[in-house]
């Protein structure tokens, strides 16, 4: 009885707002210092052992040693914030906050990139369908004329007297004038 008293008491001495507040404080200051200290720790270690040396034998063309360091410092902060957050009673409101916005911005990306795609795709059937052109046909497109090299699902890949390659996506050729010359015939087309 005594004891549960005293428990009591303390718990609402220590269960104040300034109190976690304050820890909430410390936590993110210790959380900074500890991070910026093992990034800046863990760029000379890689610098020591020469990993950007190691890592441009693999093929990357970064500071590897740098990209690591903050990379791990990063984690360490998005760590810290998330145990103050909790100290303050706020991790689960803003956790589900996050995960609202990202899941919004992987269904606008989504979107933004099905906008291109799905046009593009209509005007390859388009140019399959009506046969406006095949490979191995000559094009002329604005300022562009070459030889149709490649037709997919997005582009054109067109091969200029120059030898160079131009990609035109499918929905601007079925949409403003191509000229096409075949081996038999030339014509305009106007789409």
């Amino acid at each position: 009885m005594v004891f549960e008293n005293i428990a009591g008491n303390l718990k609402e001495i220590f269960n104040t707002p300034l109190l976690n507040l304050s820890a909430a404080a410390v936590t993110l200051l210790l959380g900074i210092i500890i991070g910026r200290s093992i990034g800046k720790f863990l760029q000379v270690f890689l610098t020591e052992i020469k990993a950007n040396k190691i890592a441009g034998k693999i093929g990357f063309k970064i500071d590897f040693s740098s990209t690591i360091a903050h990379l791990v410092e990063y984690v360490i902060y998005l760590g810290v914030i998330i145990i103050t957050l909790n100290q303050l009673g706020l991790a689960a409101i803003v956790l589900t906050v996050i995960e609202i916005i990202a899941i919004t911005l992987i269904i606008l990306s989504f979107i933004l990139a099905f906008k291109d795609f799905a046009p593009n795709a209509l005007a390859t059937w388009y140019i399959y369908r009506n046969k406006l052109f095949a490979i191995g046909d000559t094009i002329e497109y604005k300022n562009t004329k070459g030889k149709v090299i490649e037709i997919n699902l997005i582009e054109t890949k067109i091969k200029t007297k120059e030898d160079e390659f131009t990609y035109i996506p499918n929905f601007s050729l079925i949409k403003d004038i191509v000229k096409t010359k075949t081996k038999n015939e030339e014509s305009i087309v106007n789409t």
